[in-house]
Formats: C-alpha cells, sequence, structure tokens
C-alpha cells in the first residue's frame, strides 16, 4: 500500500496559497527569503546551542538533490553510507551514484510501532562508515524518531 499527499483533499488554506501563488504565472525556482536564514540560526541556537551563521546555509532544490550532494560531500569514493530499510528508494540510490557502498540495517515493528534494530545497525558498520543517512520523519514507516 502508499498513501500519499495527493490521496486526501489538501485543506482550504493550502489551496487557497496555491491559487494565490499560482496567479503570478511564474513557476521557476525561487530565492529562500533573507529572514529564513535569520529564523534558521536562531532556531539552531534554541534548539541545540549551534551557534551558525547564516552564509553557512546551503539551500537545495529538494531532498534527492541534497542526498546526493551529502553522499558526496563526506567521505571518498568507496567509503561506506549506512541507513535503514524499508526507506524512500533515494536513500538508497544516492550512495552508489556517488560512488559509496550503501550499507544498510534493518528496522523492525514493535507492535504497531517502527523502531531502530540498535544491534543489526552496530553490525552494520564498518571501518569504511563515513555517513548515516537518517529519514526523519520517516518514509514510508511515518516514525518521527
Amino acid at each position: 500500500m502508499w498513501v500519499a499527499d495527493m490521496d486526501f483533499l489538501s485543506p482550504p488554506a493550502v489551496v487557497e496559497a496555491l491559487k494565490e501563488r499560482a496567479e503570478h504565472g511564474v513557476f521557476g525556482y525561487t530565492f529562500a527569503p533573507e529572514e529564513l536564514g535569520r529564523v534558521i540560526v536562531e532556531r539552531m541556537a534554541a534548539l541545540y546551542r549551534w551557534k551558525i551563521e547564516p552564509e553557512w546555509i546551503v539551500w537545495l532544490p529538494g531532498l534527492v538533490c541534497g542526498l546526493n550532494v551529502v553522499c558526496r560531500a563526506i567521505g571518498k569514493a568507496s567509503d561506506a553510507v549506512l541507513t535503514q530499510r524499508p526507506i524512500y528508494p533515494p536513500f538508497l540510490s544516492a550512495p552508489p551514484n556517488q560512488s559509496r557502498i550503501l550499507q544498510t540495517s534493518a528496522m523492525v515493528l514493535n507492535g504497531n510501532r517502527w523502531e531502530i534494530d540498535l544491534d543489526d545497525m552496530r553490525k552494520a558498520i564498518s571501518p569504511s562508515t563515513r555517513l548515516y543517512l537518517l529519514c526523519n520523519p520517516h518514509n514510508p514507516c511515518g516514525r518521527i524518531f
């Protein structure tokens, strides 16, 4: 089974926002507003005590290219990238697309809750593991870690 946002009626506020956005007729990529960088800097400080600068933030047009960018940026060719299964397929294709070795460990269904199998994850890690890709909220399990 597959559940996606297009399987359900969108909320009226979303429909109105889309209508308003569509009225200008230009549908290319937009730039992140300057205020968004400031908000992210403040949020990282408040939540995690991270001191970052707005110019450190790299804006990407989507998750799939982000997965490929991070796989290329961390480690070198033939290093390994770890993630869990089941998972959104681009998490599995990005490492080999960037000449990295894909490592996976199983998630387990405990009652009605998907969990990371930490023992299996420990076994999957090798000396060449350089990156861990966590899907959060998890797709397709729906779990928020």
